[in-house]
């Protein structure tokens, strides 16, 4: 039997990325939530929900939405704007007791946000998730195993060139940052980043002995390149997180890509990886590193903040 599931938010995440300019799902594509829900084996989209009620009434008739009488959904899915996450997921709870969910990023507005999600999540025993899909990729899980198998080294320098808002575009790069090298990566002392809009932000610690720049925040373009500088090897994350390459000391050079087909049909890859309850499933769970991408974010803005 499949599980109900439930989408709040029809814009173009819940619902449009799939939609060609006659309103019908493209093919060989599946970069939404109710594509994703309606092709999935395990899942059945029961509601969907948006202040406009026409993209309700498309949604229904593009999916075939079909309430249920069950009264716990198996998924609720949360894809509004991030200032109304919280109450969403009140309202979500109330009406449809999700035993999982997951929320587009950052998850909520701030890290103190995060927290009272993850506490509303936990007191109702919901498995949460954070929709920062290039995670569950096949190029950046095989990277990630890379990483693990090297000597493990100091971090010496860490350069970021972004382009695009912090918590929509940024994020992404911040949490795939994270997910790769494993936590404490990113030095958190305070007012260490000074800089201006548009300009560099540039960081020393005399604790970390790291150095940290970034370029270009700003703008609207979702462009972002990383690159760390390891005392024994090099890391680069480029093309919009679509390809991670290592260069040891050595000079042999190993690349990951993210195959074009699978990056088109991500949101399945999600939705696929949270229903089948696997070990990576278990792995992206919790809001804890989502957590940290804001603590790194809210510095660099509070910077950002009074120098612009």
């Amino acid at each position: 039997m499949q599980g109900c599931a439930k989408v709040v938010g029809l814009g173009k995440i819940g619902l449009f990325y799939d939609l060609d300019v006659l309103d019908t799902p493209k093919v060989n594509q599946c970069m939404t939530h109710c594509k994703a829900i309606s092709d999935s084996n395990l899942l059945h989209l029961c509601s969907v929900s948006d202040i406009d009620s026409d993209r309700e009434k498309l949604a229904t008739s593009i999916y075939n939405v079909e309430s249920c009488n069950q009264a716990i959904y198996q998924l609720g899915v949360i894809a509004t704007p991030t200032f109304s996450h919280l109450q969403n997921l009140i309202e979500l709870i109330a009406t449809a007791r999700p035993r999982k969910l997951l929320l587009e990023k950052p998850a909520g507005l701030n890290s103190r946000e995060c927290r009272a999600i993850d506490s509303l999540c936990s007191e109702n025993n919901i498995e949460v998730f954070v929709n920062y899909f290039r995670r569950y990729l096949t190029g950046t899980l095989e990277a990630r195993k890379f990483f693990k198998s090297l000597k493990q080294s100091n971090l010496r320098a860490l350069r970021v060139q972004a382009y695009g808002n912090l918590h929509n575009i940024f994020s992404h790069f911040v949490d795939l940052t994270l997910w790769l090298v494993g936590d404490g990566i990113l030095c958190m002392c305070p007012k260490r980043l000074k800089g201006s809009k548009g300009g560099e932000f540039k960081h020393e610690c005399n604790s970390c002995s790291t150095i940290l720049s970034i370029q270009g925040l700003g703008g609207d373009t979702a462009l972002c390149e990383v690159e760390m500088l390891f005392e024994d090897f090099h890391l680069l994350i480029s093309d919009s997180g679509k390809k991670i390459v290592f260069t040891l000391a050595s000079g042999q050079i190993q690349t990951f890509e993210t195959d074009n087909l699978e990056y088109l049909n991500y949101q399945s890859v999600v939705i696929s990886t949270i229903e089948e309850n696997g070990d990576l499933s278990k792995e992206v769970s919790g809001l804890s590193q989502a957590i940290q991408v804001h603590d790194f974010l809210e510095t660099l803005e509070f910077e950002y903040e009074q120098t612009k």
